[in-house]
């Protein structure tokens, strides 16, 4: 199953307001979109709607997103962020960026493996 996902962010003033999306197909039921919690940033954004797709999809899923930090932090960098116990700079005690949400995906992946399911990630490139 493939999903892609989106995320976004705006402010006007005061307000700021951000949110995800993921798109399966046209007119199919699973599309969302995801609200954001804590610090509203496009990435982050981003980052909740990939996080929704891994948690809630319950196939073999590869998610597409135009966000490079997104499908390198699932591909690469993810082991690393774990080891270090989710912080970037440890002995600075300096958190990884959205930690909350890495872990989350970093647990999802492992229920799926576990249930036998592929999680991947695949950058595509965006609306420009």
């Amino acid at each position: 199953m493939q999903a892609w996902t989106d995320g976004a962010f705006t402010s006007r003033g005061e307000k700021r307001v951000a949110a995800g999306g993921v798109w399966y197909g046209v007119a199919n039921g699973r599309n969302k979109k995801v609200a954001v919690g804590g610090h509203l940033t496009a990435p982050r954004a981003e980052l909740a709607a990939v996080t929704y797709a891994i948690e809630t999809d319950e196939r073999s899923l590869c998610v597409r997103s135009d966000s490079r930090w997104v499908v390198d932090g699932i591909s690469r960098k993810m082991s690393l962020y774990r080891a270090r116990a989710w912080f970037k700079r440890p002995l600075r005690a300096e958190p990884v960026v959205d930690h909350d949400l890495w872990r989350r995906v970093s647990r999802a992946i492992d229920r799926r493996a576990a249930a036998d399911l592929t999680t991947r990630a695949e950058w595509v490139k965006g609306h420009a």
